[in-house]
Formats: C-alpha cells, sequence, structure tokens
C-alpha cells in the first residue's frame, strides 16, 4: 500500500469519526426558542439528543423516542433531578460590546434580559426576531418608549 492510499485512509476515517458526533436532529433551541433560557457566555454545554414532549424534555439516549414526543439536539444547558433538560442560549453580555451601556449604576431596579440593538437602540427580544445584534443585558431598565437602556454598574 502506498503512502498517498494510508493518507487517504486515514483522512476518511477521520471525516467519518467527526461526522458521527453531529446530531442529526434539529436544534431545539433553534425550533423550540420559547422554551430555552438566555443566559451569559459561560452556559454550560451538554451537546447531546433530547426528546420533547410537548412540555418536558429529557436526555434521549440510545432508544427512539416515546411516540408522543420527537428528537431535537441541545448545544447548551443541564439536567436536573428528574431528569429534565433545562436548555440555554447563550449570549455574550450587553456591555462587552462598545457603544451598548450607559456608565455608571443603573437608577432603581434593574433586570437581567436579552436585548436586541440596532444602531445604538436597544429593545427586549420577541418573537418577531432580532435583526440586530441580541446580546444579555444584566442591568437592564425598560422605557416608556420601549427601548432598553443597559447600565455598566448595578443599581444605586
Amino acid at each position: 500500500m502506498s503512502k498517498s492510499t494510508i493518507a487517504i485512509v486515514a483522512i476518511s476515517l477521520l471525516s467519518i469519526s467527526s461526522t458521527a458526533d453531529a446530531s442529526t436532529y434539529p436544534p431545539f433551541c433553534g425550533s423550540m426558542q420559547s422554551q430555552c433560557v438566555y443566559t451569559g457566555p459561560d452556559a454550560p454545554v451538554l451537546r447531546l439528543d433530547v426528546c420533547w414532549d410537548g412540555s418536558v424534555a429529557t436526555l434521549k439516549g440510545t432508544s427512539p423516542c416515546p411516540l408522543d414526543s420527537r428528537p431535537y439536539y441541545v448545544d447548551f444547558g443541564d439536567v436536573d433531578a428528574f431528569g429534565v433538560v433545562n436548555a440555554y442560549i447563550p449570549l455574550d453580555w450587553a456591555c462587552d460590546h462598545t457603544g451598548i451601556c450607559v456608565a455608571g449604576p443603573a437608577p432603581g431596579s434593574t433586570s437581567a434580559e436579552p436585548i436586541c440593538c440596532d444602531g445604538g437602540v436597544c429593545y427586549p427580544v420577541t418573537d418577531a426576531g432580532c435583526t440586530g445584534l441580541k446580546v444579555l443585558c444584566q442591568n437592564g431598565v425598560s422605557n416608556d418608549d420601549g427601548t432598553v437602556t443597559c447600565f455598566e454598574g448595578t443599581e444605586l
């Protein structure tokens, strides 16, 4: 066997093993976004298949999903003590991006929420989607006009 034949066989085996790790199921948070929790960039990595029965996601394992559920793939998440999968959508922190956050502490009470920023204006993320930059604001204040102001510091 020539060296080039051995190299081709080795490359073929490497590509088979790397594609075997990828799930053929749709991404859970891409299909069921409302069932996923937005979190910061350090979300726990799960990368496993789950079965979704319409209200709860559980680990799929090697068996097919029950008839009343559908298989999905979860990139980020964790599993609670009852076997329920909590799926996450990791986002960058808003203040890690220039021009999004206001310097100083927030006036009054704040909340952490995903926001969509476009052209220096930020709004809460909705089912309508986001055409700008989607980030997580740790210290956000909702304004009367529907926009969100994100502050670098915590509330006073």
